[in-house]
């Protein structure tokens, strides 16, 4: 019995010891992305982080997150497209204070724009992922609220087409499902406003260069997710990803939980329970506009087949109605345009739309 105990605590200890050099080898993010400039951007009170990976004449990129993320969520992105050839700029919004959509739409974006214009010397394309491509459309389309609904301020939506060349919406939602709104609204109205206890900042870990223990930490979530995979958790892990699609060795569920979720400015949140009373209430006057609106700038479309936020029926239908290029993602979730291998299918349609659109 001795032996056996002394001969299962050796398995044991070397299993540990390759886990431990597994991780300490191995890292969750790209190199670019750490040799990014890692930055603020001042606005009034509020700072908006942003990274740059920066390309000397190369066309500009803008890249902006969705709700409950922040601009990590481009780390394997961002990466990809740089080394497409682009220099990209990824801005976080989620930044907590009384800013609302539109005001995030009219105000911070316009502002980093401009920020992204004067140091490039380039006119930047535009992507929005989820309700980042809500806040990109509220901007190049001029909406803003007024009375019942929304309205169309054409001197506004002139100035934004002066400032990007070309937008790009991934999996970003447009409110004509109603069963998709029902079932997520609720979660989307409390999302927490304020830091949430457990969640790590990318940022500080790459200035501090704190690796080795945050390696740990996201292998150890990665490993775990093995868990996510029952059936009693599996759809809900395929409304974000469509799993079978991912390799743990890549880190894309563990460096997600570690660091790319965030909380959401109040604003945000109060508006959003507005937009869900008035869909649910028949008022259709944003889906209407995003519709049949004419656009200024070329606009193409990503969706994911299986992505129970942001119908792919539901973004088909826009695209087609705007007479866009439109891309779907074969079973698709939330955020595989972003993130594993579904993402250089992403790329390749993003790159051939910009290259078409100069």
């Amino acid at each position: 019995m001795k032996l056996t105990g002394k001969f299962f605590k050796s398995i044991l200890l070397t299993f540990f010891l390759l886990l431990c050099a597994s991780v300490v080898a191995a890292n969750f993010v790209e190199d670019e992305w750490l040799r990014a400039e890692h930055k603020e951007l001042s606005l009034g009170k509020v700072n908006y982080p942003y990274t740059r990976l920066k390309r000397s004449g190369a066309p500009v990129v803008v890249l902006l997150h969705g709700i409950g993320g922040n601009h990590h969520n481009w780390m394997d992105f961002g990466p990809a497209l740089y080394r497409m050839g682009y220099e990209v700029w990824a801005f976080r919004w989620s930044v907590p204070h009384e800013r609302n959509l539109d005001q995030l739409a009219h105000e911070a974006l316009p502002h980093m724009l401009k920020k992204v214009s004067l140091t490039t010397g380039k006119r930047p394309y535009l992507i929005g992922h989820s309700l980042g491509g809500i806040i990109s459309k509220i901007y190049l389309f001029g909406l803003k609220k007024g009375g019942k609904g929304y309205y169309i301020d054409y001197k506004a939506k002139r100035r934004a087409s002066k400032m990007v060349k070309a937008f790009v919406s991934l999996a970003s939602p447009n409110g004509t499902e109603n069963e998709s709104l029902e079932n997520f609204m609720p979660i989307f109205e409390n999302l927490p406003t304020s830091t949430v206890y457990g969640l790590g900042d990318l940022t500080k870990t790459i200035k501090e260069d704190r690796f080795t223990f945050e390696n740990i930490i996201v292998k150890t979530i990665e490993l775990n997710s093995w868990s996510l995979r029952l059936p009693v958790l599996k759809s809900f892990m395929n409304i974000v990803f469509h799993m079978p699609y991912h390799d743990h060795d890549d880190y894309n569920v563990g460096s997600l939980v570690r660091f790319g979720i965030s909380s959401i400015p109040s604003g945000v949140r109060d508006q959003i329970r507005e937009l869900g009373d008035e869909l649910r209430e028949g008022d259709s006057s944003l889906s209407v506009v995003l519709f049949k609106e004419k656009r200024l700038i070329p606009f193409a479309y990503v969706a994911g087949e299986s992505d129970p936020i942001a119908s792919a029926s539901a973004i088909r239908n826009e695209a087609h109605s705007q007479k866009a290029p439109y891309f779907e993602l074969p079973s698709g979730g939330h955020l595989d345009p972003l993130f594993g291998d579904m993402k250089y299918e992403t790329l390749l349609f993003v790159n051939n739309f910009f290259m078409n659109a100069l």
